[in-house]
């Protein structure tokens, strides 16, 4: 079955064109969907004109007729050789995905905000496949037009890791915050705008252009607002469910209102999300504390006081230059590597019903204080040594011979203090690179030496410059699929408080997740207000709930016999600092 291009210029399709492909080596359980979108089109005169393809929200139908011919394409080699089963990226990067649609074309999915129409399934890739924008005066004459472009609107090309990361609910980051004591909407609307008004990245969006993927400024009536809808159960879970639309906006802030009823028992939930391609995990984070410090002040009467921040600089341009030997070198030895270790997964493609799943694991303050201890005692920083718990655990649950497993924990890291300049914590760019550590896990493996091991492995690879490598070969590492799929993935964004919130309302939750994408287990660390969190984000389509739920329950005894030997003879923690781990990761 032929795929087909989605390219602006040659591929516009009908609904009976729509062709849904699995590449080679894909089981159609977990096959990753390609489909061709209808696109604009630029007019002989130069002009750019709308394809008679379109999606009718209104009707909630289809409609579409080719403007010009569908292109079949053969798949890359890269392609042919995903096995079962993949984690797509190398895909993914030519041509939009739908990982998680079922549904036939037009089939409706449910609406972002209650009491909107619903919309179609293909209708959150429309500024993806819509075409070209006509360009925006911006100011009067064209010094003030390009310095206002530079100060407030991003407009340039995605790099292949943006758009490798662009565009569905596996790829953006989120926040969700439970709340006791009553929400100001207003307030909060206004500390929601004041933070889309200071970050030009969240007033852009995603457009298909005939040479790639681009930034580009949205207009003013369309910036993202505050969406208030009522609270509870099912209404949380759709939103996490309900993916970003980078057509339109690439952020969302939600406030599910609780019931009042339950008078002073009510709980608010805000739900705070931005996609990857223009963030990290440290820079949400950050934003999300700065979101709430702005709605104290908006409650006590005070003005936001932050100005419009200039456009940040893509990571890749601001790196040190290396040869293309280098590159090559670094890419070879990682194709080498993989292909050696060959590291066992947990079993996938026996899950249910497809959708973000969520296990989290919350230690007492005593027992992250006792495991910062026992990580300084053994010269580790607590990123590996809790790395090394998990990866202990996740080898009691693999279908693997009896014996040593070798297994590989791939780890998102933190660029922004290793640049010069510094990256400021709340710029909205992606500014992190990745670092995959392989060690050979025993049976009865204990987790500080395999902490050590992931530990003396980023410090080598920190030494040869790996974290710049990775990204300036990223092209090239995305075509060989043994580099795609490691048995874990483990991201932290460091150690934070509690955002602040005005007198009388107090968070009584605090949620952050992200990436439960048709692949690996992802597990996000985070140590708040003292107390060291993993929170575990997986494809209930992809991996078994229950399967997930004991692993989780495993990684708990394994924390606690670390706590337990942590602790000093007379049943305290030690003196490590639990509050200022060494932070790797984005």
């Amino acid at each position: 079955m032929p795929l087909y291009c989605a390219n602006d210029r040659h591929a516009c399709t009908s609904p009976g064109d729509v062709q849904y492909a699995t590449p080679a080596g894909l089981t159609p359980s977990n096959s990753v969907h390609w489909i061709c979108l209808a696109a604009a089109y630029p007019a002989s005169d130069g002009s750019t004109r709308r394809s008679p393809s379109r999606l009718r929200s209104r009707s909630h139908s289809v409609a579409c007729a080719p403007a010009l011919p569908a292109r079949p394409i053969t798949p890359s080699p890269a392609a042919a050789r995903v096995a079962a089963p993949p984690f797509s990226t190398a895909l993914r990067v030519v041509v939009m995905r739908t990982s998680l649609l079922r549904a036939p074309v037009g089939a409706v999915r449910p609406a972002a905000s209650l009491g909107a129409p619903p919309k179609p399934a293909l209708r959150r890739f429309h500024g993806i496949s819509g075409g070209l924008a006509a360009p925006r005066r911006l100011c009067s004459t064209p010094i003030q037009q390009a310095r206002h472009r530079r100060l407030c609107h991003v407009e340039r090309k995605l790099n292949a890791v943006e758009a490798m990361l662009v565009g569905d609910a596996s790829t953006r980051i989120t926040v969700v915050c439970t709340l006791r004591g009553g929400i100001d909407a207003d307030a909060l609307a206004a500390a929601f705008a004041a933070k889309v008004a200071e970050h030009p990245a969240l007033r852009s969006h995603v457009v298909r252009t005939p040479d790639g993927l681009r930034f580009e400024p949205l207009d003013p009536a369309d910036h993202p607002v505050l969406q208030v809808r009522p609270g509870g159960r099912d209404a949380l879970e759709e939103e996490i469910q309900t993916p970003l639309d980078p057509g339109e906006a690439l952020v969302r802030a939600v406030l599910l209102r609780g019931d009042d009823a339950d008078g002073e028992d009510r709980e608010d939930v805000v739900v705070f999300a931005v996609d990857h391609a223009v963030s990290d995990g440290i820079s949400v984070v950050t934003l999300h504390e700065a979101f709430w410090d702005h709605y104290t002040r908006a409650v006590a009467g005070a003005a936001p006081d932050a100005p419009p921040r200039a456009v940040p600089e893509p990571v890749q341009v601001r790196l040190r230059p290396w040869s293309e030997e280098d590159i090559s070198a670094h890419v070879a030895r990682r194709v080498a590597e993989a292909k050696e270790m060959r590291p066992v997964t947990l079993p996938y493609g026996a899950g249910g019903e497809p959708g973000i799943r969520l296990e989290q694991i919350r230690l007492s303050a005593a027992d992250t204080e006792a495991i910062s201890a026992a990580a300084k005692r053994d010269g580790l920083s607590r990123h590996w040594l809790v790395s090394g718990a998990l990866l202990t655990a996740l080898r009691r649950h693999l279908d693997a011979p009896s014996g040593p497993a070798n297994l590989s924990c791939l780890t998102p890291v933190d660029l922004r203090s290793r640049l010069d300049p510094e990256v400021d914590r709340e710029d909205m760019v992606l500014a992190a690179s990745w670092f995959t550590a392989y060690a050979e896990v025993p049976e009865d493996g204990e987790a500080t030496a395999v902490g050590a091991r992931l530990n003396e492995g980023f410090r080598r690879a920190r030494e040869r410059g790996d974290l710049e490598l990775e990204i300036l070969g990223v092209h090239r590492l995305l075509e060989d699929p043994s580099l795609l799929m490691p048995s874990l993935v483990v991201t932290n964004a460091g150690a934070i408080s509690t955002p602040v919130t005005p007198p009388g309302v107090e968070i009584t939750g605090f949620r952050w997740f992200g990436l439960a994408a048709m692949g690996p287990l992802t597990a996000f660390v985070l140590t708040l207000d003292g107390r060291l969190t993993v929170e575990f984000a997986f494809n209930g389509g992809f991996l078994d709930e229950g399967l997930v739920r004991a692993f989780a329950s495993s990684v708990r005894e394994v924390l606690a016999e670390l706590a337990s030997s942590g602790a000093t003879p007379d049943g305290a923690a030690g003196h490590a600092a639990a509050g200022n781990p060494a932070r790797v990761n984005a």
